[in-house]
């Protein structure tokens, strides 16, 4: 049980949480994050990539159109765009009416990429749940192939989809 106690019924963390270590590797950041995410609700998590964007690394956010507002956030979108964080969603505006958007799909990814050279992909969103309660695996690789190929799919994603509208 990662991450749980060995106790029955404890719901506290006696290591390192899932969320630090996803910050600890955030932190490490000298030039880009690309991250693609069905939800981003976590404080701990938004907290850091508005100091990677304040210190001038591009940010770029990936999120789930359908899921902008789940758990406030359209919150968190709002409050880390005013930082330069960039935010696309899957899908595109209809060129003629761009209140709307069209979408195929849920984007289920749960992946960041920092500096193009480190991949953290995992089962859980980046919310406070997911990091701290839900059972959930994260990996972490340095591996120039796989990394090279997730960071080729991101890019295709960020070129193929429009600027995030709020709902």
């Amino acid at each position: 049980m990662y991450g749980r106690c060995v106790k029955p019924h404890c719901r506290d963390s006696h290591e390192e949480s899932k969320s630090y270590k996803i910050q600890k590797y955030l932190m490490d950041a000298k030039k880009t994050v690309d991250i693609a995410a069905q939800a981003i609700t976590s404080h701990q998590i938004a907290d850091v990539l508005e100091k990677l964007a304040k210190g001038g690394v591009r940010v770029r956010i990936i999120r789930d159109y359908d899921n902008l507002s789940l758990l406030k956030g359209t919150e968190k979108v709002s409050a880390l765009q005013k930082f330069g964080v960039q935010f696309k969603v899957n899908g595109k505006l209809d060129p003629e009416d761009p209140k709307t958007m069209f979408v195929a799909g849920i984007f289920h990814h749960k992946f960041v990429i920092v500096d193009s050279k480190v991949l953290i992909h995992g089962s859980g969103n980046f919310t406070l749940k997911a990091v701290l309660q839900n059972y959930e695996c994260a990996v972490a690789t340095n591996l120039p192939d796989v990394v090279g190929k997730i960071q080729k799919h991101y890019n295709n994603c960020w070129e193929s989809f429009d600027n995030a509208i709020l709902k």
